[in-house]
């Protein structure tokens, strides 16, 4: 080695740069990398961690989301089932008030003094005939009612004529009588 300068290439402590003329320029950054391998390696192993913290995150955040919409939409399912049921009860309720004041109409019609207060039974459900109101021939009133499960439903039907022809005046549900 020369120490004038000529030909003379300082060697480093950490070896990255060589007096050897063989060694190329890809060598020199290969050993570069080797040295500082564990500094990025560390780096490396730290944004692994954070890329699969970030995504593991992100599922949790995203199924929560889910499970939420999901537990809506069974909860809304349910209420909707309720609710359909209800109302099929009490059009049931309501069609069973109606049998019975067709019942009293057809009874009316025979028997010109029916009075009412009788509970016909039709498919295990209910429904009573209340007293029938007026007398004779004209204006009398019938009023019925029936239960099913906890639908109260009550209908009123006002005749104006029973015999030769039965006029019916009005035929309504009511609240209460």
């Amino acid at each position: 080695m020369n120490l004038n300068g000529a030909g003379f290439t300082p060697r480093l402590k950490f070896g990255l740069f060589f007096s050897s003329p063989r060694i190329s320029w890809r060598d020199k950054v290969s050993e570069a990398f080797r040295i500082f391998s564990p500094l990025k390696w560390k780096q490396r192993r730290m944004s692994k961690f954070s890329a699969g913290f970030i995504g593991l995150v992100s599922v949790l955040i995203v199924s929560a989301v889910v499970l939420v919409l999901s537990l809506g939409l069974l909860s809304r399912s349910y209420e909707e089932t309720v609710m359909g049921f209800g109302e099929q009860e009490s059009h049931r309720a309501l069609g069973l008030a109606n049998l019975c004041a067709e019942l009293a109409l057809i009874r009316l019609q025979s028997i010109l003094n029916y009075a009412g207060g009788e509970s016909i039974i039709e498919d295990g459900e209910s429904c009573d005939i209340l007293a029938v109101g007026g007398a004779g021939n004209f204006n009398r009133t019938i009023k019925t009612q029936s239960v099913v499960s906890q639908y109260h439903k009550k209908v009123k039907v006002e005749i104006t004529r029973i015999s030769p022809v039965l006029n019916i005046a009005s035929w309504e549900e009511v609240p209460d009588f």
